[in-house]
């Protein structure tokens, strides 16, 4: 059982909750773990008897996007809420569907 966080209705015991992100913001990624052109060869898994720590792998970064605000809402907000981001992203980026091309054949 849940409060939608759209209508403020609560949900029924057994409903899943949707997550719909409603906020993202670009993000620039470190660079992680040994620079590759530090690495050494080793003596192989141990040392002296020793077991030797598995080394992180290296990342190098990048660049993405980050969840700044979703809601926790009911299945019926949810498709609203996708209906309306759909529409968003599509005025936004502009598709071209059956456009009426004059073609001339010389």
């Amino acid at each position: 059982m849940f409060r939608c966080q759209k209508c403020e209705r609560i949900v029924p015991a057994g409903v899943r909750s949707n997550k719909v992100t409603v906020a993202t913001r670009p993000r620039t990624y470190e660079a992680r773990g040994q620079d590759p052109s530090e690495r050494r060869g080793g003596r192989g898994r141990f040392v002296r008897g020793k077991r030797v720590r598995k080394r992180k792998p290296y990342d190098k970064g990048g660049v993405g996007t980050e969840i700044v605000r979703e809601l926790s809402v009911c299945p019926a907000c949810a498709a609203e809420l996708n209906e309306e981001l759909a529409a968003a992203a599509a005025v936004d980026s502009p598709q071209l569907l059956n456009t009426d091309v004059e073609t001339t054949e010389e």
